[in-house]
C-alpha cells in the first residue's frame, strides 16, 4: 500500500483510489477499517451530491444520526463505512452518466427491472447489489441498452 495511505485516509482518496483500480481486495479491506470520521463522511456525501441527512438515515437510525452529528470526530464501524463508500462510489458514477442532479436524484430513488424492483439506494445496502447498480452504469456510459 502506498506510503501515503498508512494513516487514515480521505473518502474522497479511498473512493479516487477504488475507482481507478489501484487498490488491491486486502488494501481496500484494511482502509475501511480505517479510522473515517463522522463528518469526513458528511463532506463526501455532499460533494457527489447527496443530501448527508437523507443518505447517512437509510443506513443508521435519525437518533443515531444526530447523535453522531454532534461528535464530528467520531469513528464510524468498518461495515458502515462500507455501505456508505459503496453509496457514495455509486453517486459518483451516476453523476457520470446523468450530468444532471435531478436526474441522478430521479435514477437512485427509482425502483429498476435490472435491480430486482429495488431502487439503486436500496441496492449498496450489499456489494453484489452496487456491482449490479455499477454495471447498469456502465452499460449507459457506453451506450449498451441495460
Amino acid at each position: 500500500m502506498a506510503k501515503a495511505l498508512r494513516s487514515a485516509p480521505s473518502w474522497e482518496k479511498v473512493v479516487a483510489l477504488t475507482e481507478s483500480g489501484q487498490l488491491s481486495a486486502i488494501d481496500y479491506d484494511r482502509l475501511v477499517r480505517g479510522k473515517f470520521t463522522f463528518g469526513s463522511f458528511i463532506r463526501a456525501a455532499e460533494d457527489v451530491g447527496f443530501r448527508a441527512e437523507a443518505l447517512a438515515t437509510r443506513f443508521m437510525s435519525r437518533s443515531k444520526f444526530f447523535e453522531l452529528k454532534k461528535q464530528p470526530k467520531a469513528e464510524l464501524p468498518a461495515e458502515l463505512v462500507e455501505t456508505m463508500l459503496r453509496a457514495i462510489r455509486v453517486r459518483q458514477l451516476a453523476n457520470e452518466v446523468f450530468r444532471n442532479r435531478e436526474k441522478t436524484d430521479r435514477f437512485m430513488s427509482s425502483p429498476h427491472p435490472a435491480l430486482g424492483g429495488r431502487t439503486p439506494l436500496e441496492a449498496v445496502e450489499t456489494g453484489f447489489g452496487a456491482e449490479a447498480v455499477r454495471d447498469l452504469l456502465g452499460r449507459a456510459l457506453a451506450g449498451v441498452a441495460a
